[in-house]
């Protein structure tokens, strides 16, 4: 049985940076994600505050953008819109979308960096908690079966 502190399933930006913060903070992670390649196909909407980079303690890096988004459109029911910009309103934030493959893949590798396991093409069957532990069975496609003890999941 292989023991690890922490699980998360999913590397995604957040189960990526959760992963970061963890194994910076000393303890063992393991990231399982399904899909065989990171960052690809993306499962959600690719805008981010600029604040982000700050909060994740991350510099933002020009490659992972693909636009910028400096104002916001407001459309009514009945098809009446209003466009502001940062030209015309203090806006409380604007933001970048991002090339999500490339994001994705850098959040992963900063992980790892970190000391997190990356683990593709894995899938999760998760057994109920015991006192002070979880047993998962994770399952890597065409390799093997394997069962997990761990501390927190993700």
């Amino acid at each position: 049985m292989i023991e690890t502190d922490v699980l998360v399933i999913g590397a995604g930006p957040a189960g990526s940076s959760a992963a970061r913060f963890a194994a910076k903070g000393g303890v063992d992670v393991i990231i399982i994600e399904k899909k065989s390649e990171i960052g690809f196909p993306k499962r959600c909407a690719e805008g981010v505050s600029k604040k982000i980079f700050e909060k994740l303690d991350l510099e933002m890096d020009p490659h992972w953008v693909t636009n910028e988004i400096s104002g916001v459109r407001f459309v009514a029911p009945d098809g009446t819109d209003i466009w502001l910009s940062e030209d015309q309103i203090d806006l409380p934030d604007a933001g970048y979308v991002l090339e999500r493959k490339v994001f994705d893949k850098h959040m992963a590798a900063v992980a790892a960096r970190e000391g997190a396991e990356i683990r593709i093409k894995t899938h999760a069957i998760i057994i109920p908690r015991y006192v002070n532990m979880i047993i998962v069975e994770i399952i890597q496609i065409q390799i093997d079966l394997q069962r997990l003890r761990l501390i927190t999941l993700i």
